[in-house]
């Protein structure tokens, strides 16, 4: 009880003490007290993560948009108990879908990448004519394990490790990232990135089925809605 009256108290204080602050009219002391009580809370925030480390305890989780993701049920995390239903649901979906061919490599496909606007002479000697390597990152749900598909169905099924190309499709908050490295290790064996580029972003906004039809087709999916209504929600995440 007397602890309970005593944190009581010290809010009161503290409260005290921030109405104060905006209640002084002059922006030099004002401004410095705030950044006195901002440098406060800053050295605390640094003890307390030295004392769990010390301890021995786990880092905290920062609150951000995506550790407060909304949850969706269509998250396929093997970790999650109760997701095996939903794995072996989309494996043997997968085994029927329109990149079926690719992945049991029935085909090549065949793609063009271009480089940087103006290349110089430099950059030009890092390009090699090696097939990448495709990285597919942060495709969590069942649409983003078809969009995953889709992209990689780009590129060619078989890279040539030698070229040491790579390139990466980085999905956050529903936004792709697009980018186009050469990597290598130097004499402690730690690789070295070099981007060669492009780079760009990608915003899903339909998935259809067969050929491309946009007064007859069939969708699967379709951003309803204007962009407004869509993200009403920052924390709600499709892929």
């Amino acid at each position: 009880m007397g602890k309970k009256i005593k944190k009581e108290q010290n809010g009161e204080e503290e409260q005290n003490k921030l109405m104060s602050i905006n209640d002084i009219r002059n922006r030099i002391i004002k401004r410095k007290l705030v950044h006195q009580e901002l440098t406060k809370k800053k050295k605390l925030k640094k003890e307390e993560r030295k004392r769990r480390k010390d301890a021995g305890e786990a880092p905290g989780v920062p609150h951000t948009i995506e550790s407060l993701r909304v949850k969706d049920e269509t998250v396929l995390d093997p970790i999650v108990p109760g997701n095996e239903e939903k794995i072996e649901e989309v494996k043997i979906d997968v085994q029927t879908d329109n990149f079926e061919s690719y992945f049991n490599m029935e085909y090549v496909p065949k793609v063009l990448i271009t480089f940087c606007d103006n290349p110089t002479q430099k950059s030009h000697k890092e390009i090699n004519k090696h097939r990448p390597e495709v990285i597919l990152n942060n495709f969590t749900t069942r649409l983003g394990t078809s969009v995953a598909r889709m992209l990689a169905s780009l590129f060619h099924y078989d890279p040539e490790f030698k070229g040491r190309r790579v390139v990466t499709f980085h999905n956050q908050r529903d936004y792709i990232f697009f980018r186009h490295h050469r990597y290598q290790f130097n004499k402690d064996a730690k690789p070295q990135l070099k981007e060669l580029g492009p780079r760009f972003t990608l915003r899903l906004e339909y998935i259809q089925e067969g050929t491309f039809d946009t007064i007859l087709g069939d969708y699967e999916w379709v951003k309803s809605g204007r962009r407004h209504s869509l993200e009403s929600n920052r924390r709600k995440f499709y892929l």
